[in-house]
């Protein structure tokens, strides 16, 4: 069954048409709008990239690795895995999470452990 159209229908159409093709072209003219609150881009280090949002839970394990790290004299005491778990146990955050997001933190910051035969070596990556 064939739909005809009035003239009156088609000017209609033919409107709505033309004012959609103004309308697109106005917003084409502007900027995108940024996100609120949010960095353009994570900051990447030694090939890890940073958490975007510092409230999410792989956030407050970084935050939480960045409050623990130490100056001590002219060196920068990292912590232990273990103390890291106690503050995120603390802070409610899944502890699996806690540890992956620890050896990225500590690639990140270039702190990168590596095992030799059976003793763990510092390695400071470039």
């Amino acid at each position: 069954m064939s739909k005809k159209l009035t003239e009156e229908q088609k000017a209609a159409n033919k409107a709505a048409r033309a004012a959609k093709k103004e309308t697109g072209k106005a917003t084409e003219n502007k900027a995108p709008a940024k996100a609120k609150g949010r960095p353009s881009a994570a900051e990447e280090k030694n090939g890890v990239k940073r958490p975007l949002k510092a409230d999410s839970k792989c956030g407050q394990v970084w935050a939480i690795c960045d409050k623990l790290t130490k100056k001590v004299k002219s060196e920068i005491v990292i912590p232990t895995v273990q103390a890291v778990l106690v503050e995120t146990e603390k802070a409610g955050l899944n502890p699996n999470n806690a540890k992956v997001e620890y050896a990225a933190w500590r690639k990140f910051n270039g702190h990168a452990a590596i095992w030799n035969g059976n003793k763990k070596e510092e390695k400071k990556a470039a």
